[in-house]
């Protein structure tokens, strides 16, 4: 079941944060109106010229910068794939009688 609620600013923005428009398809899109492909080129078109380096094609790892992250990321992710977030069949439709 998917529940959606239309808000005032729906299909009135646009920007890094999207167009908020319900269609995915155009989410990229730069401030001259293009719509970009992938990530980096999209982030790129909203750059500030020598204001920091530019993305490479390749998304880098939000981990490589802060030591210790990738250990409590997967400890974090350990939890949530265990047993106590496991989908369970309900009595009598199949699972456990």
């Amino acid at each position: 079941m998917r529940l959606c609620q239309a808000l005032p600013c729906s299909g009135q923005v646009r920007g890094l944060c999207g167009t908020f428009n319900g269609d995915q398809r155009d989410e990229f899109t730069t401030p001259e109106g293009d719509v970009e492909p992938g990530v980096a080129a999209f982030a790129n078109a909203f750059r500030a010229a020598g204001a920091c380096p530019a993305l490479g094609p390749g998304i880098p790892d939000p981990c490589d910068g802060f030591p210790g992250s990738r250990e409590r990321a997967e400890a974090a992710c350990a939890v949530l794939m265990g047993p106590a977030f496991q989908v369970r069949t309900p009595r009598g439709a199949g699972g456990d009688r």
